[in-house]
């Protein structure tokens, strides 16, 4: 299976990646799609985090609004979408092999 061209996604259509993909199975490809959100939307990991934590500091609110555009609804914290933005940002672990292809 060839890897999707995540660069040609729209903002909304990497949100809706991020949130469906199985970020276990495919760590890279979760990786790039946390990337281009934050490029795209120029916002930074730890605005992304706070604003997916469901109770943003006054300083997000912004990223907030910006999220809410894009038809992310963030009025409860979505602890799984949150994890794999974790993950992502997460160095490497060590003799970590990865099955994304």
């Amino acid at each position: 299976m060839s890897q999707p061209d995540f660069s040609a996604y729209t903002t909304t259509e990497l949100f809706e990646a991020l949130e469906s993909i199985d970020d276990q199975k495919y760590p890279q490809r979760t990786r790039e799609i946390v990337e281009l959100i934050m490029h795209k939307t120029q916002i930074s990991t730890d605005d992304l985090i706070a604003a997916y934590s469901g109770n943003p500091a006054t300083a997000l609110l912004d990223v907030v609004t910006l999220l809410t555009g894009f038809g992310i609804d963030q009025s409860m914290p979505d602890n799984q979408v949150l994890d794999k933005i974790r993950r992502a940002v997460a160095p490497p672990a060590e003799n970590c092999v990865s099955d994304d292809r």
